[in-house]
């Protein structure tokens, strides 16, 4: 099958942002292991791992190439173009690799915020982030946020219904049959209780995750800034972990309002779609507008 049509954003935008993340991100792996390390001690491997992270999550960005689509109730996203296209089945398993990799994100800051407070709150634990065990456990820690996001996400697949109510929309808008194309996506005022008890349990996980790093976040960020101000340490040693700190927010905050509250629109902006019950006479399922 051809690519689909969606326009230039949603194909040549992550291409062109994984180009970027493939010039920077080994200048500043080359910056932070030249670098003196009695100036960041162990920081050095969070800079390191978040580099090769964030070039990691633009390769699957480019690989797994996807576009959304809202139609009334609904919200989905579908591989529209790259090396999947032409596999369904392994579509939608990279569809949800992708989005594992939006709540990996949340782990890798959270355990920067976590060893950010510890170095200036609590630096008798900093052997946490030296010992191969506690490595080990911190490398767990990552990855259980993508296992549980790819897990909530596996409760948003499409039931027959949900197929036969986006068909003739696909049809229309890409001119492509629906059953050709990898999807996962939710419909929130469906006619199937079962549907409804799966789409809802999926986003309950999805918002738990999202509010309570969020919150720790907020949390963490206000002790240490808090901390910096009435600590006692060298003029020196404060000015480099305010420096590292401020690293720390501007890495969290711009991901936030670039990629995350764009995307809240168009996900939760369906529930606002009035549910009509009077059955369409010329497709034979409920209709929604």
């Amino acid at each position: 099958m051809p690519e689909i049509d969606v326009g230039m954003i949603p194909k040549w935008l992550p291409r062109f942002f994984g180009l970027l993340s493939f010039i920077f991100n080994p200048l500043l792996i080359y910056l932070v292991m030249t670098q003196n390390k009695c100036k960041i001690g162990p920081y050095r491997q969070f800079l390191v791992c978040f580099a090769l992270f964030d070039m990691t999550y633009s390769a699957v960005d480019v690989f797994v190439g996807m576009a959304s689509h809202h139609y009334e109730s609904s919200f989905s996203v579908f591989v529209s173009h790259g090396p999947l296209v032409d596999n369904p089945a392994a579509g939608k398993i990279g569809l949800t690799v992708r989005c594992a990799f939006v709540c990996l994100s949340y782990g890798i800051l959270e355990i920067h915020f976590i060893y950010r407070y510890i170095s200036l709150c609590r630096p008798k634990l900093l052997h946490w982030f030296t010992q191969p065990l506690y490595i080990v456990g911190w490398f767990i820690f990552w990855l259980s946020f993508g296992i549980y996001w790819a897990f909530a996400m596996s409760l948003a697949y499409l039931d027959e219904e949900d197929i036969e109510f986006l068909r003739d929309s696909f049809l229309d808008t890409y001119n492509v049959n629906i059953d050709d194309i990898g999807i996962i996506g939710i419909r929130y005022k469906a006619t199937n209780p079962r549907t409804i008890l799966r789409t809802s349990a999926g986003m309950l996980m999805g918002n738990i995750i999202s509010v309570a790093v969020i919150t720790s976040y907020c949390v963490m960020g206000n002790k240490i800034n808090k901390l910096l101000k009435e600590s006692t340490i060298s003029t020196a040693a404060k000015r480099v972990h305010r420096q590292l700190f401020l690293a720390l927010v501007a890495q969290t905050v711009i991901p936030f309002v670039v990629s995350f509250l764009p995307c809240c629109v168009p996900v939760y902006g369906p529930q606002g779609h009035k549910f009509d019950p009077r059955p369409d006479p010329t497709k034979g399922f409920k209709k929604f507008w």
